[in-house]
C-alpha cells in the first residue's frame, strides 16, 4: 500500500509539472504572436498612414472626392491599430518568455528598412561600423525589430525628426544606436513597443537604454 501511495503521488507530481511546462509554452507563444503582431503589422500600417497623409497633404485644391477618401484611409488605418492593440491585450497576458526563431529579417536587411524609411518621408541613414559576423538568430532578429520599432516611434512621435541608425559589431556583443533629432509631440496612449523591445534585449542577454536626450529628440 506505501508503494502504491509513491506511486500515486510521485505519477500526480510528474502530471502537475508537464501540466505547467504546457501552460508556459503556451503562454510563451502567445507572447511572441503579440510582438511579432506590433513589430510587423503595426509598422506597416504607420508607413500607410504617413503616406497617406503626405499626399492629402499635397493635393491641389478642388480635389475633394480624392481628399476624403485619403483622409478616409487615414481614419481606418488609424482605427486598425486601435483594434489591434486591442487583440494585443489578449494576447499579452503573464508568463515567462522563450526565445523566438527569427522569421527571415536579420541585420543584413537594415538598408532595405532605410530605405522604406526614407519613402515613408522621413529622413534616415544608416553607418555600420566593425567587421560583420553572423550573429545567433535571436539576436540577428532582434537587431532588425528593434531598429524597426524606433524608426516606428520616431515616425509616429516626434516632429520634423532625422533618425540615424548605428550598427557596431564589437569583439564580443553587438550595439545599436537610434537615435533622431525631432520635437516630441504629445504623448498619446501608451503602447507596447518599448515593452517589445526591452523582451527582445533580455531574451539575447543585453541590455537597453531608451529616453530623451539632453539636446532633444
Amino acid at each position: 500500500m506505501p508503494v502504491g501511495v509513491g506511486q500515486f503521488v510521485r505519477l500526480r507530481t510528474e502530471l502537475n509539472e508537464r501540466s505547467r511546462q504546457e501552460a508556459a509554452a503556451v503562454r510563451a507563444e502567445r507572447r511572441r504572436i503579440a510582438r511579432e503582431l506590433h513589430d510587423v503589422v503595426a509598422h506597416h500600417i504607420t508607413v500607410i498612414n504617413a503616406l497617406v497623409g503626405g499626399a492629402r497633404a499635397t493635393l491641389p485644391p478642388g480635389q475633394d472626392v480624392t481628399k476624403n477618401a485619403l483622409k478616409s484611409a487615414e481614419q481606418t488605418a488609424r482605427q486598425a491599430m486601435s483594434e489591434m492593440r486591442r487583440l494585443l491585450d489578449v494576447l499579452r497576458i503573464d508568463g515567462n518568455e522563450a526565445p523566438d526563431a527569427a522569421t527571415g529579417v536579420s541585420a543584413e536587411r537594415l538598408p532595405v528598412l532605410i530605405e522604406e524609411a526614407r519613402s515613408s518621408g522621413l529622413p534616415a541613414s544608416l553607418t555600420v561600423t566593425g567587421e560583420p559576423v553572423e550573429l545567433p538568430a535571436a539576436v540577428d532578429h532582434a537587431v532588425y525589430r528593434i531598429v524597426q520599432e524606433a524608426l516606428t516611434n520616431t515616425r509616429k512621435h516626434a516632429v520634423s525628426a532625422r533618425a540615424d541608425v548605428r550598427l557596431a559589431y564589437e569583439p564580443a556583443a553587438v550595439e545599436v544606436e537610434v537615435i533622431d533629432d525631432g520635437l516630441a509631440k504629445e504623448a498619446g496612449a501608451p503602447g507596447f513597443g518599448l515593452a517589445g523591445m526591452a523582451e527582445r534585449v533580455a531574451l539575447c542577454g543585453g541590455r537597453l537604454t531608451t529616453g530623451p536626450r539632453p539636446e532633444g529628440g
